[in-house]
């Protein structure tokens, strides 16, 4: 079996990548003769030379390639590059996920899944995967048609990229940016249903945003990503009118969410067109 792995930096060193550090140590050696890593470098600073030839000699793994764009692009723009690639399975992770030998092991043992979601652990706890909005706290087979989790860990078959391009003409919906590109993905994988074998293996530790403490800043930018996320699910996956959504930013906007009044061009533009305003040369 072919591996790829993506793993997704954004302000960080590769030194420095809790993601990119676990996977160079607890690889399996004869894994690592049939594995491809994707480092993409999404910015704001380019990796040097010598700090991706250090990486290389030190990871030991057979192919690793390094793509950068100080663009910061939307993940779901990514996720569909590298899902265009030569694979068996794709497996998507982003900087800081701390990787353990019993997800490689998950990974070899499960060949036949067509969709892996480790569980997601914080501060000791499952967050994820979901299943009819209920953690999954242990290895067990998954029904896609309830299932919800994020993308850090997620391996996908070849055969889960066929289906869904032929369904949707791609893996990820990319009028999403950052928040959303998860949940649209698994709404997607649910309208497949039964097509799809998933289920979750291993455990992987990772930081969730909602869990952590946060500068203001970093928490208005946070509030504004969810916003266009519900925005965007409203428009597109929920049925919900344009007067309708309207209506629903003017009572958004007018209590919990003033503080994103700032951002009202933005948030009209992405109510507007339908799409995140990261995502509009595609649109």
């Amino acid at each position: 079996m072919k591996y790829l792995f993506l793993v997704v930096i954004y302000k960080s060193s590769l030194k420095n990548s809790e993601t990119l550090n676990s996977l160079s140590e607890n690889i399996p050696e004869w894994m690592r003769a049939c594995s491809h890593l994707i480092i993409w470098n999404n910015g704001p600073l380019l990796v040097g030379t010598d700090e991706f030839e250090a990486f290389k000699l030190s990871s030991r793994l057979e192919g690793i390639q390094l793509e950068q764009d100080v663009e910061n692009r939307p993940l779901s723009w990514i996720y569909n590059w590298v899902l265009s690639g030569n694979f068996n399975r794709c497996v998507l992770l982003d900087q800081d996920t701390r990787l353990g030998k019993d997800y490689f092991s998950a990974l070899h043992e499960n060949p036949d899944l067509d969709v892996l979601t480790p569980r997601i652990l914080t501060r000791g706890h499952v967050c994820y995967p979901r299943l009819n909005k209920q953690p999954i706290d242990r290895d067990r087979l998954l029904n896609v048609e309830h299932l919800v989790s994020i993308g850090s860990g997620l391996a996908l078959s070849a055969n889960t990229v066929k289906l869904m391009t032929g369904r949707y003409g791609s893996v990820f919906d990319e009028r999403f940016a950052l928040y959303g590109v998860d949940i649209s993905f698994f709404i997607r994988l649910q309208k497949l249903g039964a097509d799809l074998k998933a289920g979750s293996y291993a455990a992987l530790d990772h930081s969730l945003s909602e869990h952590e403490q946060e500068s203001p800043e970093l928490r208005r930018f946070r509030e504004l990503e969810k916003l266009y996320t519900e925005i965007l699910l409203r428009l597109h996956y929920k049925g919900a009118s344009k007067a309708k959504v309207l209506r629903y930013l003017i009572r958004r906007l007018s209590t919990k969410r003033r503080s994103l009044l700032r951002f009202l061009p933005k948030i009209i533009n992405c109510w507007h067109y339908g799409v995140h305003p990261r995502c509009h040369s595609k649109w």
